[in-house]
């Protein structure tokens, strides 16, 4: 979905999800990388900057000749949330 000019937002399918068994997982992390590497082809992207907002998604990491990972999952957002409310008090 493009959200803005050069700025796409990819959800990996509901099949790419992991489960918590070895053989499920790689297979599920295997269809992650080839459904977005796919998706990036259809774009036209080289180099795309990587933006994780999951834990479970961090094994992405380095498939893509990224040019930039931003990981950011929500644990880091409440700490930064409160951290900030203690500092504007």
């Amino acid at each position: 979905m493009e959200v803005m000019e050069s700025l796409w937002l990819y959800h990996h399918p509901v099949y790419g999800l992991t489960s918590g068994r070895r053989a499920i997982d790689w297979l599920g992390r295997w269809l992650r990388i080839a459904s977005l590497r796919h998706a990036m082809r259809q774009l036209g992207m080289e180099q795309p900057i990587l933006w994780l907002c999951r834990p479970t998604t961090v094994d992405m990491v380095g498939h893509f000749n990224e040019a930039l990972v931003t990981v950011l999952w929500m644990s880091m957002l409440l700490i930064l949330s409160s951290n900030l409310t203690s500092v504007n008090r």
